[in-house]
């Protein structure tokens, strides 16, 4: 359950620490709205947010707003607010950590849902220094399907094997910082390309991945 918060309330997420703090300061938390945009007030002045619930736009006004959108729809929301050019860095050297994820078959039933979603991962020398880190890596069911991708016959057969199949995946130290904008209709776009560095660490990765699955059978 880890990837949708913790039932027993272990992870230490912002639905266990912020928002908590903020509903007890008197913060009025509005979810599963989509905002439009942001207009910061003058000096002591109210800031104002538009956004639509529930199929409605709604207006607000307040002296502190906080919107958390991840960096990726944050700088969006930035961005279609005009604000790029009183925040230059919005939107500038974006990182993240580029991965893989391979899957590798089993003949025994690997119990893949059971334990801990993330319980180890690699710390071997070899990888740090070739820019990579290894992660061994499960989730429910949906979150399997929507990894291995295939339509179909395909993906259904693959699913029905499901407890058979292991992961891992790898996470390089990308070198390139990318840039988050937005195209002529509002939509965002994420420039990303990654190096030849950056590829050679990944090839690297998935060596190491392979070798590992084909050892373990």
């Amino acid at each position: 359950h880890c990837l949708g918060g913790c039932p027993l309330g272990s992870k230490q997420g912002t639905n266990e620490t912020f928002f908590k703090k903020a509903r007890e300061d008197g913060c009025e938390i509005i979810a599963d709205c989509e905002i439009e945009s942001v207009e910061f007030g003058r000096a002591g002045a109210d800031h104002t947010i538009n956004l639509t619930l529930d199929g409605k736009r709604q207006r607000y006004r307040a002296p502190l707003i906080v919107f958390t959108a991840g960096s990726l729809g944050t700088a969006k929301i930035l961005l279609k607010s005009g604000l790029k050019e009183r925040l230059p860095a919005v939107g500038e050297n974006f990182a993240c950590h580029p991965q893989r994820l391979v899957f590798g078959e089993f003949e025994e039933d690997l119990h893949l849902f059971d334990g801990s979603f993330q319980a180890v991962a690699s710390d071997d020398e070899r990888f740090i220094k070739d820019g990579f880190k290894l992660e061994c890596i499960a989730g429910p069911p949906i979150t399997a399907a929507i990894a291995m991708g295939d339509f179909g016959e395909a993906h259904k057969r693959k699913l029905r094997r499901i407890r058979h199949f292991g992961a891992l995946e790898s996470a390089i130290r990308d070198d390139n910082a990318g840039k988050i904008s937005l195209d002529k209709k509002g939509r965002l776009v994420i420039s990303k390309p990654l190096t030849d560095s950056d590829n050679r660490k990944l090839e690297k990765a998935l060596e190491a991945i392979h070798n590992i699955l084909y050892a373990a059978g």
